[in-house]
């Protein structure tokens, strides 16, 4: 149990270490996309979109950043949140499928934001599908925002991060457990005797039990 603040500390300083290597590879990544002129980041069959707008309130929030699974249109249904490319202005909505049309050139969807009372007012057919809604990250849009406009922010972090994990080497040598001391026994050792027991002992074999 005396160890508790030991092993406190350990855990610690190993999870921010995962956690700087992440936030790394994280913004390596996304300076590779900018670099590379990809618009948006992908990672396999999966992107991810920042959120502009309150149409998909409560479910997704502005500023979080959603990420999106491609998928076939022939698995979705109504209830499904997909993201897609509006059909007059090419702007990306991510919105909840309410009906599903199949016709000889694929499926058309309509399609709603959750906040708004009203289905959107047009039709989104299978070529402007982009994917289906896997999860979102609350607020992570503004910390890439952030990061991004302002890169001293990514150096602070680092920065403090690497400072936390300093003052927890030093902790942890402080709490380290003691090493249990290994006594070794000699036979002198063993078979040693006290004037008293020696002089006890005499006695014994001078009289008899």
């Amino acid at each position: 149990m005396n160890n508790i603040p030991y092993y406190a500390i350990k855990t610690i300083s190993i999870l921010l270490t995962i956690f700087l290597i992440v936030v790394c590879l994280f913004f390596g990544y996304l300076y590779y996309c900018s670099i590379a002129k990809m618009e948006v980041p992908t990672l396999g069959s999966f992107k991810v979109y920042p959120v502009l707008s309150i149409s998909m309130e409560p479910k997704i929030n502005v500023d979080d950043v959603v990420i999106i699974a491609k998928t076939d249109a022939a698995k979705l249904k109504p209830g499904d949140i997909i993201t897609f490319t509006a059909y007059e202005t090419d702007a990306v909505i991510t919105h909840r499928i309410v009906d599903i049309e199949s016709t000889v050139n694929g499926y058309v969807f309509t399609t709603k934001g959750d906040r708004n009372n009203v289905e959107d007012s047009f039709f989104t057919p299978q070529d402007r599908l982009i994917g289906k809604y896997v999860m979102r990250i609350p607020k992570l849009a503004v910390f890439i925002r952030t990061c991004t406009e302002k890169p001293v922010y990514i150096v602070a972090l680092v920065f403090i991060i690497l400072l936390i994990q300093f003052l927890c080497g030093v902790f942890e040598k402080k709490l380290k457990p003691a090493q249990d001391e290994t006594v070794t026994v000699t036979p002198d050792v063993m078979f040693s005797q006290t004037a008293a027991e020696q002089q006890q002992n005499a006695d014994w074999w001078q009289t008899g039990p």
